[in-house]
């Protein structure tokens, strides 16, 4: 067996053309999978929040087509109609310190995991080869999910 001339590469479908998996877009991806299956595992953990993270997941599938497919962005209302309401002012420490369950934990870590996927939505949107996927208003239901993760096990 023979060492390859050249790192791989992936066929991208956004911009077309061969990449090399340490791109900002595989990047993104790899982030995108990570909120995914966090979020997974709150759904089987979670029964009187599954519907909710269901709904999240398929945002998440829908704001992907709408990248790839330069379709309109998916509905965040529900997103938002999750984070209205009374917002403790209690700090990440305090809600951690007092978890008795392992979904608040998730729950804090998903939210970390969205902030992570905002920085490469935002870092794609400034490229040229990416910015007609990666707009505003593609990124807008964004900072409600992870609103909604920080918060959706405030008080377990």
């Amino acid at each position: 067996m023979t060492a390859p001339d050249s790192f791989p590469r992936f066929y991208c479908i956004i911009s077309k053309k061969d990449e090399e998996f340490d791109s900002d877009l595989q990047a993104y991806f790899n982030q995108r999978n990570e909120v995914l299956a966090f979020i997974g595992r709150l759904m089987n953990k979670d029964p009187t929040w599954r519907d909710n993270y269901r709904k999240m997941i398929e945002y998440l599938k829908d704001l992907e087509d709408s990248l790839i497919n330069l379709k309109e962005p998916p509905s965040y209302k529900f997103l938002v109609d999750l984070s209205s309401g009374d917002e403790e002012l209690d700090g990440e420490y305090d809600r951690l310190l007092r978890a008795t369950e392992e979904t608040t934990v998730l729950a804090f870590q998903s939210a970390v995991n969205v902030s992570k996927l905002t920085y490469w939505f935002v870092k794609l949107s400034k490229d040229p080869q990416y910015s007609d996927s990666f707009t505003l208003e593609r990124y807008n239901g964004l900072p409600f999910l992870k609103l909604v993760l920080s918060y959706s096990q405030q008080n377990i």
